[in-house]
């Protein structure tokens, strides 16, 4: 049966994933792994057409509608349109941005008077951050109105073609089947670059709208503008200083009241077994349980500020504290540019608490770098400012846990590195105490993680390398194997596709060393719902599985025997053939 425009129109059909629902709505992402032909009930229960792939949804109507013909002439005026908006947008944003650069310009001229080549980086840093996301954003649009054109030109009658003979020739884009399935398959695969243009088009407007709402700020907070008269004040001593402020402070450090915290960082444990399924982990705190963080200087007492001078630093460490200093030897000063180094070392001093500290002084406050054992016994050695560890240093736990790298408020901010006796490593970006950003983690048994890690978890993409020898590469979602990814296992079997809390579900291909191939439905780590099994002999099977198991309606088909039928299987055997053909 052919099916023209207009019945296709008014066709419906069920979706083959939720029995008697039918679909309402068309994804025209070729050959989407979550289905193209999509009803409520898929909607409700995968979220990627709701989220990632929203711009690629139609409804099924509007599809059938607009897509059955020429897309510039419904469809692509709208479109440009929506790129004319977009323009209109990045100008308006751009006059802000032009404010925000000439208010750089200004802040910066008085400081120019003091040390122009100095500031000049920090400057160029500056602005260019300031511009980056409208210049990503304007490459977008012009990439985009490029495309466009570009479709339109494809869509165009050809100039050469005579006005009788366009009258008599077939319609090129005039699209026949047999049924709305077909059609809606064909218009899919025809319109694919239209439909990809759309998209991105909306993702552009979208992210336009998100630039306008909540624009780039140079002095986005009352923190930044005090840093700006900080340095302006004392730049003639922190000038080498000012650029990594700076820069620590465009990407995210938010410096808070300094005298409230000591270190209280967490490690994840690897579990015992090998799995991926990462939600099992335990954490590893600085603080007992059920303590109170311990405070470097008691809230409301002046006690600690108390000091007298003493004959020499202990030497008598803690043991642990001892075995990381002959191990890792003490703290590289070197390696941080800082006016600091060259300051006059003081001390030791002893408080009344018993702590002791040796290192550079300002206005009697501990101010520039310095070592300071604790009244406990833990030990740090690092940068100091208005008496609180900040920027560069290394803090060294009792039980031998120690950190090195950038710190505030004695909390792990940047980069920086914790060791652990055990043998546990994190080597990456923090962020406020927690593994925030890019990091790679090595556990004792010999786990290797790569990725990225947002608010002391793993998530997004990663790479895992387990002990014995399996390995995946995709994406986690708080801590959880979730999303889309590869995992290839120690017997040399691979998985490719959707996985749900470290489980195969969804859309996805697995593939054994001997040749045998599934391709198709996953739920709860086995096969199930409808799939392709292909053996090594050449025989295939396209139909549904349940648990695991063949079951329900399906198509054997054999090349070495020239035959195809149609049968019924039970819990994986087969019951009864009803059609049987040559091929």
């Amino acid at each position: 049966m052919k099916i023209n425009m207009f019945s296709a129109k008014s066709s419906t059909f069920d979706c083959q994933k939720h029995a008697k629902s039918p679909v309402m709505f068309i994804c025209s992402l070729p050959n989407c792994n979550f289905g193209n032909f999509v009803c409520d009930n898929c909607i409700k229960t995968e979220p990627h057409h709701t989220s990632i792939h929203k711009n690629f949804v139609y409804n099924i109507n509007d599809f059938l509608s607009h897509q059955n013909t020429k897309v510039s002439t419904k469809l692509l005026p709208s479109l440009n349109q929506t790129l004319v908006d977009i323009e209109k947008k990045l100008s308006i944003y751009s006059q802000h941005i032009e404010t925000e650069t000439q208010e750089i310009d200004r802040d910066f001229a008085a400081l120019f008077k003091i040390f122009f080549n100095a500031s000049e980086t920090t400057k160029t840093f500056l602005k260019e951050n300031v511009k980056n996301e409208l210049k990503r954003l304007n490459e977008k649009l012009v990439n985009l109105k490029k495309n466009s054109k570009e479709v339109i030109e494809q869509e165009s009658p050809k100039k050469n073609e005579s006005f009788l003979g366009s009258f008599l020739s077939k319609d090129p884009d005039k699209i026949e089947a047999s049924n709305t399935e077909e059609l809606i398959s064909k218009l899919i695969l025809k319109n694919q670059n239209f439909n990809k243009l759309r998209a991105e088009i909306l993702n552009l407007s979208g992210e336009t709208e998100t630039a306008g709402s909540n624009p780039v700020k140079y002095k986005k907070n009352d923190q930044s503008k005090k840093l700006y008269d900080e340095i302006k004040d004392n730049f003639d001593k922190s000038c080498k200083d000012m650029y990594r402020q700076f820069k620590l402070l465009f990407e995210g450090m938010e410096p808070s009241d300094m005298r409230k915290s000591i270190f209280t960082m967490k490690k994840s444990l690897q579990p015992q077994t090998i799995s991926i399924d990462l939600d099992n982990v335990s954490t590893k705190s600085f603080s007992s349980p059920g303590q109170k963080p311990k405070h470097l200087i008691p809230e409301g007492s002046d006690v600690i500020k108390k000091k007298v001078a003493i004959q020499s630093f202990p030497e008598d460490l803690n043991p642990n504290i001892a075995k990381v200093h002959k191990t890792f030897g003490t703290i590289d000063y070197k390696q941080e540019d800082s006016f600091f180094n060259s300051l006059p070392e003081q001390g030791p001093f002893q408080y009344e608490d018993g702590s002791v500290y040796q290192g550079n002084l300002k206005d009697d406050l501990r101010h520039g770098r310095g070592r300071f054992l604790f009244s406990d016994g833990a030990y740090y050695e690092g940068y100091w400012k208005d008496d609180i560890p900040y920027g560069f240093g290394r803090f060294i736990k009792n039980n031998g846990d120690f950190y090195e790298g950038m710190c505030v408020n004695l909390k792990a901010h940047g980069k920086g590195s914790f060791f652990s006796p055990d043998g546990y490593v994190y080597n990456g970006e923090w962020e406020n105490d927690k593994k925030h950003g890019v990091g790679q983690e090595v556990f004792p048994n010999g786990m290797d993680i790569k990725g990225t890690f947002e608010n002391g978890y793993l998530h997004g993409n990663a790479s895992i390398k387990f002990p014995d020898g399996s390995s995946y590469v995709g994406e986690i979602r708080n801590q959880k194997v979730s999303g889309k990814g590869e995992f290839t296992y120690a017997n040399g079997e691979k998985y490719f596709g959707q996985l749900v809390n470290g489980k195969k579900d969804g859309n996805g291909i697995y593939l054994w060393p001997d040749g045998r191939r599934y391709d198709g439905q996953f739920s709860n780590d086995v096969n199930h719902g409808n799939g392709m099994f292909y053996w090594p002999d050449g025989v295939i099977y396209n139909g549904q599985w349940k648990n695991g198991y063949q079951h329900g309606f399906g198509i054997e088909k054999n090349e070495k025997e020239g035959v195809q039928r149609e049968g019924e299987w039970e819990n994986g055997k087969w019951m009864r053939w009803t059609k049987q053909q040559k091929i």
